[in-house]
């Protein structure tokens, strides 16, 4: 049997990647490798099976007890797959997804945790699995109003939340224009090239809502391939000709009177000088290096380098490295400069919390992007899936006053991951 996936909305491909073979011992293997508990949900989405939902379900404690994993009973795995592999062997071309209601979202969440939400949580939660083409959008209410003459939003920096910002006023239909101090889109996955530079989440919650099922090469995507997203999201959406490369607002001044603000912009060698009637300013917390500061460090004989500031001409083979900071970027640049440096010392502040990231560093095999591709429903449970199991973790690092007076570090969750 041959078959060709559904067209993904972005990402390039081989033709082998694009257009695989497909038979049954293909789609075990791409099975193996899922989350059978989102492909649960998915199959009795888009088929009505109410014997999936009393599949019996495992609860597994995960990073170090913070939070946990819900998954299939290894007993009921088997028989999920068959009736997968005949879902799939039997798929029609023409299936048409269709958007639940809210009843029936409610009903699939609470189905894939095995969990009762509250009318808060699903409020929170209901955009998550991003089933509407726009989930969080702005609307108006009352129809579209009369844009006055000459109104125009700056946009400061087209990076992730500069690119979303303008889809959210051309989807509303604000004029707008983008200010970019550097010659590309990307913001600081354009800035960062540090060795190893890469998201440390799943690629596939990695991306705007609005803009999913993206092809990602890798679980956990570099960053090159995150700039790159982000110029295919800019150029799809039609954001590119609104953008200023090159230019940088210096100065922003709001005048009261008229209620507009003042810009000025440094392009080419020089400045002009621009009224907006509002400022969105995504900038970004890393588009500035906090520099390195100690006493002697003037006489300091070695190179210092921020990472922002990576070149990739960097000489290091076989000399003493001192990585100063041990979060994402230190941890990220460690084993590739270890791999080439005599010693590496790591200088850190305070301790980092490490915890396990399956598919770290791994290729998105072709069978797992098909069934992403072509499994009705999947990569909307599989994002959901990924991106509810880790919510719970934000609440251990929450402080409790009253936990921290009695001897503990955070608060009681937090015991369970410390």
């Amino acid at each position: 049997m041959r078959a060709s996936p559904a067209s993904p909305s972005g990402g390039m491909a081989s033709e082998s990647r694009d257009r695989p073979e497909v038979g049954e011992d293909f789609i075990r293997r791409a099975l193996d490798r899922a989350d059978l508990n989102a492909l649960r949900i998915a199959l009795y989405q888009a088929t009505g099976d109410a014997s999936l939902l009393a599949v019996r379900l495992t609860t597994t404690p995960a990073m170090g007890g913070a939070t946990r994993t819900v998954e299939v009973a290894e007993e009921e795995r088997a028989g999920l797959k068959r009736k997968l592999i005949s879902f799939l062997q039997n798929l029609r071309a023409d299936f048409a997804e269709s958007r639940p209601d809210n009843a029936r979202l409610r009903q699939l969440m609470e189905a894939l945790r095995n969990e009762r939400l509250s009318d808060k949580d699903f409020a929170y939660r209901r955009d998550i699995p991003a089933f509407d083409d726009y989930p969080r959008a702005a609307r108006w209410t009352a129809g579209k109003p009369p844009i006055p003459h000459g109104f125009e939003v700056a946009i400061i920096g087209a990076g992730l939340s500069g690119i979303a910002m303008a889809v959210q006023l051309q989807h509303l239909g604000i004029p707008y224009v983008i200010y970019e101090r550097r010659p590309r889109v990307g913001g600081t996955w354009e800035i960062n090239n540090y060795p190893d530079v890469r998201v440390d989440v799943i690629s596939v919650v990695y991306q705007y809502s609005f803009e999913k099922k993206y092809r990602w090469s890798e679980y956990f995507a570099r960053g090159a391939e995150v700039r790159d997203y982000v110029e295919h999201v800019a150029r799809e959406h039609g954001i590119i000709p609104q953008i200023r490369f090159s230019h940088e607002v210096t100065a922003a001044a709001f005048d009261e009177a008229s209620g507009t603000w003042c810009l000025d912009i440094a392009a080419g060698g020089r400045t002009e000088r621009r009224t907006v009637n509002a400022v969105v300013a995504a900038t970004g917390l890393f588009a500035v290096p906090k520099r390195f500061e100690a006493p002697g460090l003037a006489d300091f004989q070695g190179t210092i380098v921020h990472s922002t500031e990576w070149t990739g001409s960097e000489r290091y083979e076989g000399r003493d490295v001192a990585i100063i900071g041990n979060g994402s970027t230190g941890v990220q640049m460690l084993k590739p400069v270890r791999q080439r440096a005599r010693q590496v010392y790591v200088m850190q502040r305070t301790p980092q919390w490490m915890t396990p990231r399956e598919g770290y560093g791994e290729p998105i095999t072709p069978e797992t992007q098909w069934l992403l591709d072509s499994m009705p429903y999947y990569w909307n449970w599989h994002a959901y899936s990924y991106f509810t199991m880790r919510l719970s973790v934000q609440v251990a690092q929450e402080i409790d006053p009253d936990w921290q007076a009695r001897g503990g570090l955070i608060s009681k969750s937090d015991r369970k991951s410390v």
